[in-house]
């Protein structure tokens, strides 16, 4: 994994040095990284900050994508065929044995991984590398793994007995990232199968980019899902789910800018996205203290209510599954889901009342007096399972989770009988 020889301002300092000898890139005076109050690293303001002013600008060539990954690996080539050419740096580092391995790697076969798996497999090479590589300071001020020893699925692939006592959607979302992490080093382990991949530190080299890639589109891309980017610095800057920073793409580079006004030593956020405590914990390794997007997901409660033909015309509709509410709102699924186990009609298609909620023609008045009775029953029971699983739990960050779904049930409880 990264070097522990230097300390990390000055590996910071490092990847500073390297972004100002490669043309195109440029870091404001006005702003510093520095340890967070709360763990970790950030961006500071060093003084008054006006709205609107560019911060970071990052040249394409030191962005590290699916376009830029395959134009260092086939520059070693011996055929001279470079894939992306004009996003190649003036650079390439020095060759080894890592490099021929890249120089013998089927250009089809490269193309066929997805942008993930492709920028994993090329930091986790890199990394072998050391001060060879020419990306050396951006790898080299990623951070350890520590920053990621609380997520579930940490816990999971080290059988940490901690994974048991999740919240049953924390653990389904735990699940999901366990087989995205097998399918992405399976398929890597497969690509270059003269080469042992180290489990663990694939695994750090996972967390990297899944929590520090930002959304750029990738011609090169099989879907959205490869539309992403790594921006070296930029990812030093935490979330909130108040943006405070946005990012702009055009043919040079990546600009950071600020959408707020900041003070002097006011640290400086970008939202990653509208996402819960449960998502950050087990994507990213932490939790915010406020997260206006916590929410419930009740669907195991709601589903055994419904009998098979409720559940086609759900299906049919859209609105079968993930039935979620936050602290300020009930979502439109649970409304509509409730509203088809109070029809009770095998002739839901030609319902009339029931299609005018659907199209939006009707507010749901009708059905909220009958629902309201359904998930107040449905809230007290499972109060009383939070509060059991809150006194039985013994870790704190598990705790923390099943304590921020009380809050949610109980303040909906609340506007129920009120």
């Amino acid at each position: 994994m990264i070097s522990e020889a230097a300390s990390m301002p000055d590996k910071l300092q490092a990847l500073i040095s390297w972004l100002e000898s490669n043309g195109g890139n440029s870091i404001s005076g006005s702003i510093r990284a520095d340890a967070t109050s709360y763990g970790g690293r950030g961006l500071f303001a060093n003084g008054s900050i006006d709205k609107g002013k560019q911060l970071i600008k990052i040249s394409h060539q030191c962005l590290m994508n699916f376009s830029t990954v395959m134009a260092h690996i086939t520059s070693w080539r011996s055929d001279g065929h470079v894939v992306n050419k004009a996003k190649l740096a003036h650079s390439r580092g020095e060759g080894d044995s890592i490099t021929t391995l890249y120089a013998k790697m089927d250009i089809a076969q490269l193309q066929s991984l997805s942008s993930f798996q492709i920028v994993t497999m090329f930091i986790y090479l890199e990394n072998q590398r050391g001060s060879k590589s020419w990306w050396f300071p951006f790898i080299d001020s990623l951070p350890p793994m520590t920053d990621f020893q609380q997520s579930p699925l940490v816990w999971k692939l080290h059988d940490d007995a901690r994974v048991k006592s999740l919240p049953r959607s924390t653990s389904i979302h735990c699940d999901k990232m366990f087989d995205r992490f097998n399918r992405d080093y399976t398929t890597v382990q497969s690509f270059v199968h003269g080469l042992e991949i180290d489990r663990e530190v694939y695994l750090w080299t996972w967390f990297c980019v899944n929590s520090r890639c930002l959304y750029m589109e990738i011609p090169e891309g099989h879907d959205k899902d490869d539309n992403f980017t790594l921006a070296p610095y930029v990812d030093l800057i935490n979330h909130s789910p108040r943006e405070q920073c946005i990012l702009k793409i055009d043919h040079t580079g990546f600009h950071v800018l600020t959408s707020t006004t900041y003070s002097e030593n006011e640290e400086l956020y970008l939202s990653y996205g509208p996402h819960s405590n449960e998502f950050l914990l087990c994507e990213y390794g932490f939790m915010l203290d406020i997260n206006p997007w916590n929410d419930v997901d009740i669907t195991s409660k709601i589903t055994p209510m419904l009998d098979n033909i409720q559940v086609d015309f759900l299906k049919s509709k859209g609105y079968y599954g993930d039935y979620t509410m936050t602290f300020e709102d009930i979502s439109f699924r649970i409304e509509v889901a409730l509203a088809v186990i109070i029809e009770d009609d095998n002739k839901m298609e030609q319902n009339r009342r029931l299609n005018a909620l659907l199209n939006g023609i009707s507010d749901g008045s009708y059905y909220k007096r009958h629902s309201s009775k359904i998930l107040l029953a449905l809230f007290e029971a499972l109060e009383q399972e939070l509060d059991d699983s809150i006194t039985r739990c013994k870790d704190e960050t598990v705790k923390s989770l099943y304590t921020q779904q009380l809050r949610i049930v109980e303040h909906q409880m609340l506007q129920l009988i009120q």
